[in-house]
């Protein structure tokens, strides 16, 4: 990719980054990201079809840096780790994970989702052999996205180690092999 091209679109992710921390994602616009950006309007439609896409783009880059956050945990088979690490990430980049998760609507979760069992499909996890893989990454990646988007919404009073124990213990334990 041409670096302008690269470079331009790490100033849109920001801006749309930092224009998530004020909270509802249904109320930034291409005006209000270009004009966080400091690009031009036309521009940030010849990188971008419309906000929501911008929104996946940016899904993407924190997936790509989550990975690399978990991984270590994973390669060395520690799942307890590796869950506290998803969910110290969440915390840190609640404004993004709640727009993702929550405050995109029903088609950005979904998609959200699917690019991360796509991810974990790509892991080696530990899962029981006795449940079919594709099942349980879908069960396993559900779950985790179902406690994290209630954490972001209802359960704001539970502390990143209760929400990273209901994660192992709801759907943690029933799928991976005792590793941990």
């Amino acid at each position: 990719m041409d670096a302008r091209v690269t470079r331009t679109r790490s100033l849109l992710r920001d801006a749309m980054l930092a224009l998530l921390q004020d909270g509802d994602a249904h109320s930034i616009t291409a005006q209000r990201i270009v004009a966080q950006a400091g690009v031009g309007y036309a521009t940030f439609f010849r990188h971008y079809p419309g906000v929501d896409m911008l929104l996946l783009d940016v899904a993407d880059e924190l997936m790509g840096r989550l990975v690399k956050q978990v991984a270590p945990a994973l390669v060395r088979g520690d799942v307890g780790n590796a869950v506290r690490s998803v969910v110290e990430f969440v915390d840190l980049h609640r404004h993004a994970s709640a727009a993702l998760l929550v405050g995109g609507g029903d088609a950005v979760r979904q998609e959200v989702t699917a690019r991360a069992i796509r991810y974990a499909e790509g892991l080696d996890l530990p899962f029981d052999s006795s449940v079919p893989r594709g099942l349980a990454v879908r069960v396993v990646v559900g779950g985790i996205i179902t406690i994290l988007s209630w954490w972001l919404t209802e359960g704001l009073t539970s502390s990143a180690d209760d929400v990273s124990s209901l994660i192992e213990r709801l759907t943690i334990r029933a799928l991976v092999t005792a590793q941990t």
